[in-house]
């Protein structure tokens, strides 16, 4: 018997692969026992259907979904019909004038001066909304107050620059 163990053994030893076939003793994950699958299955939740579908949604029950009756938008789409009419012969092309946009004589002379031509809207005087003519002094003294702290408000950051640039030549004296 011995022989035939150590024999069979010997053979395991040259041939793992018949290790591979075999099955474990015991398995390394817990097998839950015939009470514990019964216990669970009770503890779970069950939803009857067909209670579900008679209670929530029952064959004569109204959703609230109307069906709005209105009638369709008229729409007039173009057809080629209304371009044959008078109203074409009486209508001009639109054409576009550049006359006056530039003046070339303003332009040379900027161009050899090396400056930019000021744009259009500088040049006139049209009036503005906020027309100063309208408002009354305490108005005007409001609105010049105004754009005096927002220019101080966006100088913030330059008088920063120049405080920054003090220090550091404060700095280089006192060494």
């Amino acid at each position: 018997m011995d022989n035939d163990q150590e024999v069979s053994g010997e053979a395991s030893l040259l041939d793992p692969s018949k290790y591979l076939k075999l099955k474990p003793k015991k398995s390394i994950l817990k097998q839950p026992s015939a009470e514990e699958s019964k216990r669970i299955a009770e503890d779970r939740a069950h939803f009857d259907e067909m209670n579900i579908i008679a209670t929530h949604h029952p064959a004569d029950k109204d959703y609230g979904h109307m069906k709005i009756q209105e009638p369709k938008t008229p729409y007039h789409g173009y057809s080629d019909s209304e371009d044959d009419g008078d109203n074409h012969a009486t209508r001009a092309p639109r054409r576009v004038s550049l006359v006056g946009a530039v003046d070339p004589v303003k332009l040379t002379k900027s161009i050899e001066a090396g400056t930019s031509i000021p744009p259009a809207y500088l040049e006139k005087n049209i009036p503005d909304d906020d027309s100063e003519i309208e408002l009354t002094p305490e108005q005007i003294a409001h609105k010049c107050e105004f754009e005096k702290k927002r220019k101080m408000h966006y100088n913030e950051g330059a008088a920063l620059l120049r405080a920054k640039e003090l220090l550091a030549k404060n700095e280089e004296n006192m060494e």
